[in-house]
């Protein structure tokens, strides 16, 4: 992957990654937005505080001045008072190929050049109303004209248009039919720097408290397909706008990346906005790419988790995308846009009947070896003449959806920039490094739904970390986590180990009856999605202090078997256990399992990991199945002989577990977790990874 931000991911190298992989079923990219160079111009703003009546005299003189404006694809946005482009009769000046719309001073402009498709916006607040300090209120006890008590308060200028279905274009684009969507853009902010004075006098705003800033940014609006199943106060759900801040500025000068926020706007609608923290530089050319689909999932995970409902991605569609500046006070800028996309990869149902869409990404089983949509796994490759085709190099990645919820311990895991935790940047951050793990070789990884250790090792664990609730049931913000992780290995053609429960947290679940119902949730939960990149791991090293007994070496196949007997659609999920470092699996896990899974924790000598994987071949029950390491905290990348290289020399797939030390540095079990390949440890693995895997 190039670039990475927290929570949506710079994807300028995606359809390489995509294509890849040679077993991903091939789908067309369907570019969404019509006439991106504005070469049609733009219509009169229908949302603004402008008159009605002067606003259509206004659409009148612009479809005179430039008859295409009658089919134009695109419509502006205004919020202003002295600075709206209807008030200005000389709208719009069409010379040399450029469709220019200036407020009557000058300082508010945008521009098109239909020759090159470049957009330019350039605003100047300071000539606004009270300098762009609340637009609704009185100055110098005179009333303003348009914007006398309104909500909306503060300059807008927006492009907007409306998205819709290729296949049904009079409706809006439904996410449950299509897969990745990528919005992306060039951008150089030319200027931009506060004016005076500064800042808008106390109590500009009201009740708002707000400072000065500049906001440029991309929305992307959902309406749902359904009305919603609750009413949230601030955020219905009947409209939700999952924004995109590219550059947000304080002081004019520089970028400042929001936390995340979720609120109402003045018509009650929810707004979500996710942080940036990498946003545009002031004479620096960007290419700026959002993974639409990824920033709607976190709009509505967290909506569900603000609100305690079921939303789901899938049942809203995108109504209308926005792109421009909101601005709260006096500031002057010059942007300039240009290669404006947004495309979307189409994909087939599952069932006419409406069911789940087809996923991307299918791992079987043939024998002693995986497959990924039919392909043997690093398909045709051998290593110093070990054969890799078949194997699933993995990484023990099992905090992706942790978190804390004891109040006395969850201090323990706070950011060291922001001194609190945050589970959803936590899953925000995993997410937007997956597309680097795959490309460096990594097909797999496990994650769990009641987490490890998150201090890499412990004796005692307080915290409560668990995606399910005392009596079984799933706790909804977990597994709005859990979906997004998972949908996005499936489009990078990932393959999840899945752990439903963990020695330190199954005393979460009051009972076996407890314990039985959450398997059987946590199972249908992932069927009923249609994933079919998921191996289920039932419960990590089953022989380690297990509270329930069902969990434990003597009956844990009850369990896998109990896995396997949940399908759908005629398919079900392969499922198996794992036992503690430097333990051969028991007869009744390998007779019940479809793989088997090995740890490397406490092996401290290479060829006793080789004896493992072959006392594992001789135990009563096996036949040719896969053997996989998912947890090994031996490294030594730079030998010849490592854990690594003696399991690839048995056929046995290899997992790296790196503890880390709870510095937000080192590690993937210890949290605060950083995900990226950022240390020397990390970095070693994955280099050779990239030599065995030949990627």
């Amino acid at each position: 992957m190039g670039v990475t931000l927290t929570g949506v991911i710079l994807l300028l190298s995606l359809p390489a990654v995509a294509s890849a992989q040679p077993s991903a079923p091939t789908v067309e990219w369907i570019e969404l937005l019509r006439d991106p160079w504005l070469r049609s111009g733009v219509q009169v703003a229908t949302r603004t505080n402008y008159p009605p009546d002067l606003r259509a005299q206004a659409r009148e003189r612009w479809e005179q001045k430039l008859p295409s404006t009658v089919r134009a694809s695109w419509e502006f946005i205004e919020i202003a008072e002295l600075q709206d482009f209807s008030d200005n009769p000389d709208n719009p000046t069409v010379a040399d190929g450029r469709i220019t719309y200036s407020s009557r001073d000058g300082a508010k402009r945008l521009e098109a050049d239909t020759a090159t498709g470049v957009i330019r916006y350039v605003m100047d607040t300071q000539g606004e109303w009270r300098h762009g300090c609340n637009l609704s209120a009185a100055q110098d006890g005179v009333e303003p004209r348009f914007c006398r008590g309104k909500a909306w308060n503060w300059p807008h200028l927006l492009l907007s248009q409306s998205i819709r279905d290729p296949l049904r274009p009079a409706q809006p684009l439904r996410l449950s039919e299509y897969g990745p969507l990528v919005f992306s853009f060039r951008a150089e902010l030319v200027s931009c720097e506060i004016g005076r004075p500064n800042p808008c006098p106390a109590g500009s705003w009201g009740e708002q408290e707000v400072g000065n800033h500049c906001l440029f940014y991309v929305a992307f609006v959902l309406k749902p397909q359904s009305p919603p199943a609750a009413d949230m106060q601030g955020g219905s759900g009947r409209c939700i706008y999952a924004l995109y801040p590219a550059f947000c500025s304080w002081d004019g000068k520089t970028h400042s990346s929001p936390d995340p926020w979720l609120g109402g706007d003045p018509a009650g609608d929810a707004v979500y906005w996710t942080p940036n923290p990498t946003g545009l530089t002031i004479g620096r050319q960007s290419h700026v790419t959002v993974d639409v689909r990824s920033l709607i999932r976190e709009a509505v995970s967290e909506i569900s988790r603000r609100y305690q409902t079921d939303l789901r991605t899938e049942d809203y569609a995108i109504d209308e995308v926005l792109m421009g500046w909101e601005i709260w006070g006096p500031f002057r800028s010059d942007l300039r846009v240009r290669d404006l996309s947004f495309v979307a990869q189409g994909r087939e149902q599952a069932s006419s009947g409406g069911g789940v869409s087809r996923r991307q990404t299918e791992v079987s089983i043939h024998e002693d070896a995986f497959t990924i949509n039919g392909h043997p796994t690093y398909e045709g490759r051998t290593w110093q003449g070990h054969r890799i085709e078949g194997l699933l190099m993995n990484s023990r990645m099992v905090q992706g959806i942790f978190d804390d919820l004891n109040p006395e311990t969850v201090e323990r895991w706070a950011y060291p920039d922001t001194g609190k935790w945050d589970p959803e940047r936590n899953c925000r951050e995993f997410v937007a490094a997956m597309p680097q793990w795959r490309q460096n070789g990594l097909l797999c990884f496990t994650i769990n739904l009641q987490g490890g250790s998150p201090e890499g090792y412990s004796q005692e664990q307080p915290w409560h970390n668990s995606a399910f609730t005392p009596e079984g049931g799933l706790r909804p913000e977990y597994m709005g986590r859990l979906e997004r992780i998972l949908d996005r290995a499936d489009e990078l053609g990932m393959v999840a180990i899945l752990g439903l429960f963990y020695f330190g947290q199954d005393q979460r679940l009051k009972d076996e009856a407890a314990v039985i119902l959450a398997l059987d949730n946590a199972v249908d939960w992932v069927l009923q999605r249609g994933y079919r990149n998921v191996l289920i791991e039932v419960n990590n090293e089953c022989n380690v202090r297990y509270d329930h007994a069902i969990l434990r070496p003597e009956r844990v196949h009850e369990l896998i078997e109990r896995v396997k007997s949940h399908t759908r659609d005629g398919r079900r999920l392969p499922a198996s256990t794992s036992y503690g470092g430097g333990t051969i699996p028991r007869e009744n896990v390998v007779t019940a399992a479809d793989f088997l899974l090995l740890h490397g924790n406490g092996v401290s000598e290479p060829q006793r990991l080789a004896e493992m994987v072959h006392k594992t071949r001789q135990v009563a029950g096996y036949r040719p199945m896969p053997i996989l390491v998912n947890e090994d905290d031996h490294f030594d990348f730079d030998r010849p002989l490592c854990n690594m290289t003696a399991a690839i020399g048995q056929y046995c797939s290899w997992g790296f577990f790196d503890p880390g030390k709870n510095n937000y540095r080192d590690g993937y079990q210890s949290v605060p977790t950083n995900w990226g390949i950022n240390t020397a440890r990390k970095q070693a693995f994955f280099a050779r990874l990239r030599e065995v895997a030949g990627e």
